[in-house]
């Protein structure tokens, strides 16, 4: 051994046994804490399509119908702690706000934590239904030109470890021209 006493070997030999451990934890906390912010750092958020319906303006009580399509994932390999609790926008038809027509999600706990490559469709609903009319005319307009220019800001929150005051917001911005009529 290293020494001739007994005691101090012993000594010797849990401090090294120790070391080993921590070191073992240390690299096991580094890569869940380096996981938690690659699952986030290799988010991403795409569009895939944009469903109109109940599209009439000869006909003032129809109320169009939006849908649209997002596909969010990770490719992280790592593990981590991150979840993303609520996503949302508001659209913008040829540069005029539907004002009354937010779209949000709020995804339940147990599908808000992201993991190794995590993938999930997303279908944001609802109807330009404000009592002015003022959404439907802006998608009516859109119809009757032929032109649809769609800018989103799409808007997200997360929250790192399950910790309190640690939510943040993140956006991205979509401009969609293609739109699938039915």
């Amino acid at each position: 051994m290293i020494s001739r006493e007994r005691t101090q070997n012993i000594i010797i030999a849990s401090t090294i046994i120790v070391a080993i451990i921590s070191s073992t934890f240390l690299v096991s906390n580094a890569t869940y804490y380096a996981g938690t912010y690659t699952l986030l750092g290799r988010f991403s958020i795409t569009f895939e399509e944009l469903i109109i319906s109940d599209l009439d303006p000869l006909d003032n009580t129809t109320e169009p119908h939006l849908q649209f399509r997002f596909n969010i994932a990770t490719d992280s390999q790592y593990k981590g702690n991150v979840r993303i609790t609520f996503m949302g926008f508001t659209p913008t038809l040829n540069y005029d706000e539907l004002s009354y027509t937010p779209f949000s999600i709020v995804l339940p706990v147990d599908e808000q934590y992201l993991t190794p490559n995590y993938t999930r469709e997303l279908m944001f609903n609802n109807t330009a239904s404000d009592e002015l009319g003022i959404d439907r005319q802006t998608i009516w307009d859109a119809y009757e030109s032929g032109i649809w220019f769609w800018q989103v800001e799409f808007r997200y929150s997360y929250i790192f470890f399950d910790a309190i005051g640690t939510v943040d917001f993140a956006y991205q911005n979509f401009n969609i021209t293609e739109v699938t009529i039915i």
